[in-house]
């Protein structure tokens, strides 16, 4: 069960990571992908 939550979490992760480089929201995906980074850190 927890990977299933791990597979869907990183598939949300990748979609929103790829709408904000086509959006070029470039001072948001400076700050955002770190924030999920250190989320899964702390779960791990």
């Amino acid at each position: 069960m927890r990977n299933k939550m791990i597979i869907a979490m990183s598939l949300v992760v990748t979609g929103v990571m790829t709408y904000l480089m086509f959006s070029g929201l470039d001072e948001d995906f400076c700050h955002f992908p770190w924030k999920v980074f250190a989320g899964f850190g702390i779960m791990s």
